[in-house]
């Protein structure tokens, strides 16, 4: 759990929560300005940056900005990348409420997905890194099958297999019922 909210905590589900600090003219006549006031100044908008809220030194310490797995505790005290502080019934009876609408598929999909993930069963030949700066992350590639006797993807046979050490060829398995199953050969 806490590796997927570092995760999280590093690419924030919601990057940031707008809000008006002088509302245009709109806020109370839907035909009128949605850029200025009644009185033809501009409206004013702020964006708070969750995104970098998740960094902050001064809630997460002099390494926020590394990723690095944290006690489940901080999390739960300190990550706002859902937003969920922006819920409160108290100001215009609720109607000011901003939730992240997705928070509970997220959740599931991230539980989801790391229950299922075999990391020892995938590798890349990229070299990808992280960057403080859109888009993050370098592209890269998964592909099955690490080292001899793992499983594998099946190419071509002519191509060198994606990291296995030899070539990705198929495998007669007998247990009980014979069947095919690709895996890394020196």
């Amino acid at each position: 759990g806490a590796f997927f909210y570092e995760s999280i905590r590093f690419f924030a589900p919601v990057v940031g929560l707008p809000w008006w600090t002088t509302p245009p003219a709109r806020a109370e006549d839907d035909a009128a300005s949605q850029y200025n006031t009644a009185a033809g100044v501009a409206g004013v908008r702020t964006i708070l940056n969750l995104a970098l809220a998740n960094k902050d030194p001064n809630m997460w310490g002099e390494d926020g900005h590394l990723f690095r797995v944290r006690p489940h505790a901080e999390y739960a005290s300190h990550f706002v990348g859902f937003a969920d502080f922006a819920l409160d019934d108290d100001v215009a009876g609720g109607k000011m409420n901003r939730a992240c609408p997705a928070k509970s598929l997220a959740l599931a999909m991230g539980k989801a997905f790391f229950t299922a993930w075999e990391q020892e069963e995938w590798c890349t030949k990229d070299s990808p890194g992280y960057t403080e700066a859109t888009p993050f992350v370098d592209p890269f590639t998964l592909v099955r099958g690490v080292v001899e006797g793992r499983r594998c993807s099946p190419r071509w046979p002519w191509e060198e297999s994606e990291c296995c050490r030899g070539t990705c060829r198929p495998e007669i398995v007998i247990q009980g019922v014979p069947y095919v199953e690709w895996a890394c050969r020196a």
